[in-house]
């Protein structure tokens, strides 16, 4: 943006809002939030970035406010030095000068300027900090999950007589020609956790349908494979409530939560505030990323919930199968 058009601009300059919109999308494309498959590496965690921060490094020019000030200041001096002194007798006072008449408004509007981008650089900065939140809380979460699941598989290996390895030795075909089932209060609380969690991220989609840019949001499903998947009955289809708790299942379940949190994701990746054109000049820009904090930071929150009930279901479980353990013991 020239140089003048940003002086009397309240809308960020174009360099700033595109660094501001590279640094969200970073975060979404190099988190493995959009990887297709659900998989999570027990050794590997995740890669601690660095806490974003909008407010460093981003470009600045007051060049043009500069230039504003300067010249104001030099019609002033101007004005006071050609301006004819009233005589010593004489009450009648002279008018105001016209630098300060003119410096009055001007200066309001360099007040509600600087108060209009620091708001719209707020809303960056909290955008940053509650999506690399959400990022880290997806990962913990697909962990826990992980060590849910392992944790019944691992039961229902010992119950059986197996010995546990690495990798565990399958267990779908088992539980298949066996009516025997174990931890079910942890699956049962899987399964639902897992329903919430879809309901959670479909709301968000719903939530973020009139801020995105559809053909971009088409565009991006064809990009990265994304199939649209309205409702659960995708793996509802079993003959049995006991079938329903298998962990055939529960692994379905959670790769049809990645799936939905997945297409959440193309989403912010499509949002209409976020494009290459110069959005912030938008009446409604500051609103529009009102909304998207607001729907990030209830994912954030949901899904730091969903963790903490996970981890809470397998500690209860494990506190169990020790005592059934401890009990086994004294018996014998």
């Amino acid at each position: 943006m020239p140089v003048g058009r940003d002086t009397f601009s309240v809308s960020l300059p174009i360099a700033e809002e595109v660094a501001f919109e590279e640094k969200f999308k970073y975060l979404i494309v190099t988190s493995p939030l959009l990887n297709e498959i659900l998989s999570v590496h027990t050794k590997q965690h995740l890669k601690q970035e660095p806490s974003f921060s909008f407010s460093s490094n981003r470009p600045r020019n007051h060049a043009g406010t500069l230039a504003t000030l300067a010249g104001f200041c030099m019609a002033f001096g101007v004005e006071r030095w050609v301006r004819p002194r009233p005589p010593r007798w004489s009450s009648i006072p002279l008018p105001m000068p016209m630098t300060s008449t003119a410096a009055i408004p001007v200066s309001l509007f360099f007040v509600y300027r600087h108060g209009k981008r620091s708001s719209i650089r707020q809303s960056y900065q909290t955008a940053l900090s509650r999506l690399q939140t959400l990022v880290e809380e997806c990962h913990r979460l697909d962990t826990r999950i992980h060590r849910a699941i392992n944790t019944i598989q691992e039961v229902e290996l010992v119950s059986r007589g197996y010995r546990l390895s690495t990798p565990l030795s399958p267990i779908s075909r088992i539980e298949q020609t066996s009516k025997s089932r174990h931890c079910m209060a942890l699956r049962q609380r899987l399964v639902g956790l897992l329903r919430k969690a879809f309901m959670v991220y479909e709301e968000a989609i719903m939530d973020l349908s009139d801020l995105v840019n559809k053909p971009v949001v088409a565009r991006f499903y064809d990009m990265y494979n994304v199939r649209s998947i309205a409702s659960l009955s995708a793996v509802s289809h079993r003959e049995s409530e006991e079938s329903l708790l298998s962990l055939e299942y529960i692994r379905e379940l959670a790769q049809l939560m990645h799936a939905k949190r997945r297409e959440c994701m193309i989403h912010f990746l499509s949002l209409s505030s976020a494009t290459e054109a110069h959005d912030s000049l938008h009446r409604h820009y500051e609103n529009e990323w009102h909304a998207v904090n607001k729907v990030l930071n209830t994912l954030a929150s949901e899904t730091k919930a969903f963790t903490v009930e996970t981890k809470e279901a397998v500690d209860q479980e494990l506190s169990k199968q020790r005592y059934v353990e401890v009990c086994l013991q004294e018996a014998l």
